[in-house]
């Protein structure tokens, strides 16, 4: 718990994100989980056990499968929160400026 941790096959662009949605939300002092397994459905990019918020940094951008992606997680009591990668700044302060706009605050 509150370790950020990188799956093999992430790209650069995927875990800097992660890595600063991980930043924001400890500075938030929430705990937080990454790269876990929801049996059945597969691995998680980020957990915010504090709000029970599950977020999922994609790089397909279509509204279609980004919905599809959201039910794929679907499960009574968390919110899915599917960020695709398409459109962030490529700035880091203002890609991390960017995220907090998708960040869920305490419940």
């Amino acid at each position: 718990m509150n370790t950020l941790k990188m799956h093999t096959r992430e790209s650069l662009d995927h875990w800097l994100t992660k890595a600063l949605l991980f930043r924001i939300l400890r500075r938030m002092k929430h705990d937080v989980i990454t790269e876990f397994e929801i049996t059945g459905m597969g691995i998680g990019d980020l957990f915010d056990l504090t709000t029970s918020v599950q977020y999922e940094i994609e790089t397909t951008s279509y509204s279609k499968f980004i919905e599809r992606r959201r039910r794929d997680y679907e499960r009574d009591g968390v919110e899915v929160i599917v960020i695709p990668l398409a459109g962030l700044p490529g700035d880091v302060k203002e890609r991390e400026k960017e995220l907090r706009n998708w960040v869920i605050g305490d419940s």
